[in-house]
């Protein structure tokens, strides 16, 4: 089944937990990290789950910005070629991301249909 991952900081999880909801009741399938099950390797599954997915949102924050995971996350998604979405949640549009057409959502809006 075809999905979205969405990269995000867990300090933004509010923010990601409200986007995939609204994306899932749009009728996409939506994986994000929370959904790991409590015995498995987080980095394999998150790998595996990364790998697999069609598309790849990644929620831009200073706190984002700040976690290795959403960097290494947001790497492999580009070298993989992954279709990509950058969300500005807060601050300035990444460096990585800059050539990429974004969405503002730094009122908290979630992105247009």
């Amino acid at each position: 089944m075809p999905y979205i991952f969405i990269s995000y900081s867990h300090k933004d999880s509010e923010y990601a937990h409200r986007l995939a909801q609204s994306l899932e009741q749009a009728g996409f399938g939506v994986w994000i990290d929370e959904r790991i099950d409590y015995g498995t390797t987080w980095p394999d599954v998150i790998q595996e789950q990364l790998d697999g997915c069609n598309a790849f949102i990644v929620v831009m924050t200073s706190r984002a910005y700040g976690s290795a995971w959403v960097k290494n996350e947001l790497s492999r998604a580009q070298r993989k070629r992954k279709a990509m979405f950058p969300l500005l949640l807060e601050g300035d549009i990444w460096l990585s991301v800059e050539a990429t057409q974004h969405v503002d959502v730094s009122n908290g809006a979630l992105p247009p249909a």
